[in-house]
């Protein structure tokens, strides 16, 4: 639902409005531009804290589960 950098990294954050747990997958294009790629996501609270919880990086994506009507914040750097 939203998108800022924090330094070198940017922060996505993602919302389930569903009433059941889901998998979101966030997305880039692979080189150029302002995105190059990502060697690191993690999950981090609303004060941009880590937070214990998985996220499944591939080279173009992150893959994590949701919990219904959860707000989750991913950290790529």
């Amino acid at each position: 639902t939203s998108a800022r950098r924090v330094g070198k990294a940017i922060e996505v954050r993602v919302f389930n409005p569903a009433t059941e747990r889901v998998k979101a997958s966030i997305s880039w294009a692979a080189g150029g531009g302002a995105i190059e790629g990502f060697d690191k996501a993690e999950r981090v609270d609303l004060e941009s804290d880590r937070i214990d919880a998985e996220v499944k990086l591939k080279k173009t994506s992150v893959v994590l589960a949701l919990e219904p009507k959860e707000i989750a914040t991913v950290r790529l750097s």
